[in-house]
């Protein structure tokens, strides 16, 4: 399979997106280069079962044809994945991350992942990391949504009653710092 570009997602960012209804944000301005490890597929299903009341939102996850499934198939892939996993030393955590760092690192995507051990493990295999606040950030900054209406998205987030998003921004001036420090990054 030759290079892509484009994001493979970790589980969270993908819940918090359904959970919120927005999955749309994401299929609209990300959609045909969006990825999503057999790994994480399987954590929303987990997920859904460990949890019935959500089913109707996080099937949307599993029901996205634009979400592309990737595969773990490559043995020095699977010896990466597998490294991680015993370095975190989690038996049952952080499969979709290290499944979405090994593909973000195979096929030079970005990885989106909120998780710190997995972020900093981005650094390591020196893969472009971005959580879920990172991404509401650079939509607003792309002026794909309004930088409002991304705040208000948030917020939606950071107080969900089925568990709430952790997000490393606590205001929203500090969102709005995010957003210029995003696009300038990104030279807009």
């Amino acid at each position: 399979m030759k290079s892509k570009r484009g994001y493979v997602f970790d589980t969270t960012c993908l819940n918090y997106f359904a959970l919120t209804d927005s999955l749309y944000l994401i299929k609209d301005h990300l959609g045909t280069d969006c990825f999503i490890p057999r790994e994480v597929r399987q954590e929303i299903i987990n997920g859904i079962n460990e949890y019935p009341s959500l089913e109707p939102k996080l099937k949307a996850v599993l029901d996205a044809e634009w979400l592309q499934e990737l595969i773990i198939d490559d043995i020095d892939d699977l010896r990466l994945f597998a490294n991680l996993r015993r370095r975190w030393g989690q038996a049952d955590r952080n499969y979709g991350e290290a499944a979405a760092l090994v593909l973000a690192k195979r096929y030079e995507l970005v990885a989106v992942i909120d998780d710190p051990v997995g972020r900093k493990a981005s650094r390591s295999l020196d893969v472009i990391c971005i959580g879920t606040v990172g991404l509401l950030a650079m939509l607003a900054a792309l002026d794909k949504i309004d930088e409002e209406d991304a705040w208000r998205l948030h917020s939606q987030m950071t107080n969900l009653t089925t568990g709430p998003y952790r997000s490393p921004i606590k205001s929203k001036f500090d969102f709005s710092q995010l957003v210029k420090d995003v696009a300038r990054k990104m030279h807009l």
